[in-house]
């Protein structure tokens, strides 16, 4: 009986014991937050390079911020004087106060001791947020997700427990800027009271995960608050917009066209449904705006179809007992559209102009073309940055070393993607050599395969090889082009020389001018440099006509 007991207790001691496990479990627990810098002395401005300087005008905690004054040539402030190990945590919050009324963009940067220090690190080897920190007037509240935290490349996480410096810019903001800067810290878990910032609904949040970042505000839409004479405009809008489409129904009944009163039911349905969702546009001013003109273009829109309706605007003198021709006649079906001086024509051989949105909406095909009428077949580089690990093109890129583009630095160009282009599974620079015979093997390869399918769209108008494209490179290849160019242009090589004031002996000394950050280098030959722009503009067109015979 005794041992039935004692069992009975310590099944009953585990399960109590099992139970405050669960309890605790499921309470928030306590975060824990490591403060870089509050700004709250002055020793917190020695600890950074800028203009920089403690203010008691604006502050999210405590009584000070950094005032810092943004202008150029002196665009950015950083310090590797704040803690260097970030362990532990999972994100680096900061807040940042502007007067300014439009929206701006800010960069961050975070170097560690592996790819090293501002001036030392290759380039991409740091975290960098570029442009992705949207600053709207009053506070803006920013979080950067630190686990990971992946170097610009793509190519490795930063080491936390070595970090070396952080840096704020705003190199391509409109300057001189004067913002205010407070509050940075690391938080790991839930974040207690006494180090979170001061918020208000209003104010922005940006949250940045590594190449993503959100923006919303500090409540949702719905809770942020708004004046009263902001919230009877809205009612306003909305009645205007409730009567403008009972009497688009009611004009439709007759046989009325309805299509450009129906033009401000769609912005109506934009300003009172889904800008306020958006943070740039959900405050006071915004809305005033948007609520004020929804109201005069629904109650215009409203007043010409009632005056069609009574007969006060008459209607054109018209047999009624044919049907008429639409004020806005239907696109014919498109696929083969002759073309004639550079339009497409109708079936009545008049010019067509088609409108078209990258967008599915059904809505908006009311007043614009279907987007199955054009196709962006990116035949120029064998596929695109969304497409290239299913095309020829990659395979090749990844077995022959001259597919590779040489001593271009800069934007890809669309052919075919770089560290920084969106979209793909991985950062990859994958910039193609066009003058490889494997790069426009793998091309023709890709064109075969896909144009039949691409053409089969039986409302396709026309094909766009690529788009926005731009194209250097200075493989062997290309400096044998650029030679043969040379010497068809000039004739001689004196004749080059007497207009670039130089001394070759041959056109095969000539070396393309090189460039650093897809610039030319300070010294170089104006007169050459234009020489080989033009070469490559001419080359380029003619691989475009190469692509284009082989659609």
């Amino acid at each position: 009986m005794r041992q039935s007991t004692y069992k009975s207790l310590r099944i009953a001691f585990w399960f109590g014991l099992s139970c405050i496990w669960l309890w605790a479990g499921s309470k928030p627990q306590a975060g824990q937050t490591l403060l870089l810098d509050d700004f709250e002395t002055l020793d917190s401005v020695k600890r950074w390079e800028g203009d920089i300087q403690l203010s008691r005008a604006r502050s999210s905690h405590g009584q000070y911020s950094a005032m810092v004054r943004l202008e150029q040539g002196r665009s950015q402030i950083s310090s590797n004087k704040l803690p260097q190990d970030w362990r532990g945590y999972d994100r680096l919050l900061f807040d940042i106060y502007s007067d300014r009324e439009e929206v701006s963009a800010i960069t961050i940067r975070i170097y560690d001791a592996v790819g090293g220090d501002l001036g030392i690190a290759r380039a991409n080897d740091y975290y960098e947020a570029h442009e992705k920190i949207f600053v709207q007037k009053g506070w803006n509240h920013i979080e950067v997700n630190l686990r990971p935290l992946r170097a610009d490349s793509g190519a490795r996480d930063l080491s936390l427990d070595r970090i070396r410096r952080l840096l704020i810019s705003a190199a391509r903001a409109p300057l001189p800027w004067t913002i205010y800067l407070d509050n940075i810290r690391l938080v790991a878990g839930q974040e207690g009271r006494e180090t979170a910032s001061r918020t208000q609904p209003q104010d922005t949040v940006t949250v940045v995960d590594n190449g993503w970042f959100t923006v919303r505000q500090v409540a949702r839409p719905e809770d942020v608050p708004e004046s009263l004479a902001v919230t009877a405009l809205r009612k306003e809008a909305q009645k205007e917009f409730d009567l403008l489409r009972e009497t688009v129904r009611a004009a439709q009944l007759q046989g009325i066209e309805t299509i450009y009163q129906e033009r401000h039911l769609v912005t109506a349905e934009l300003g009172l449904q889904i800008r306020p969702r958006l943070a740039w546009f959900n405050n006071d001013e915004k809305k005033r705006e948007m609520f004020s003109y929804i109201v005069e273009s629904c109650r215009r829109g409203r007043l010409e179809l009632e005056d069609k309706i009574q007969g006060i605007d008459r209607m054109p003198e018209a047999d009624d007992t044919q049907v008429g021709d639409p004020l806005i006649r239907p696109f014919p079906p498109l696929k083969g559209r002759p073309a004639k001086d550079s339009f497409f024509l109708d079936e009545r051989n008049e010019p067509m102009m088609i409108l078209s949105l990258h967008s599915p909406s059904q809505t908006l095909q009311r007043f614009f073309a279907t987007p199955l009428q054009h196709i962006e077949s990116y035949t120029v580089g064998g596929g695109s940055r969304w497409t290239i690990y299913d095309s020829p093109v990659y395979a090749a890129f990844q077995r022959w070393p001259d597919t590779h583009r040489v001593g271009w630095d800069g934007w890809c160009g669309h052919l075919i993607r770089d560290i920084h282009s969106m979209a793909g599974r991985k950062k990859e620079n994958i910039v193609i050599c066009l003058e490889s015979p494997h790069t426009r093997q793998a091309v023709e390869e890709y064109i075969q395969t896909n144009i039949p399918k691409f053409h089969a769209n039986p409302e396709l108008l026309y094909d766009i090889e690529a788009y926005e494209l731009m194209y250097i490179c200075y493989c062997e290849r290309s400096q044998r082009m650029f030679h043969e160019w040379l010497e068809k242009k000039h004739g001689t090589v004196i004749n080059a020389n007497d207009k670039w004031g130089t001394a070759y002996k041959s056109f095969s000394e000539v070396v393309a001018p090189p460039v650093r950050d897809s610039r030319p280098l300070p010294d170089t030959n104006r007169a050459l440099w234009y020489d080989w722009s033009r070469f490559n503009q001419d080359r380029f067109t003619n691989y475009l006509l190469w692509v284009r015979s082989l659609i």
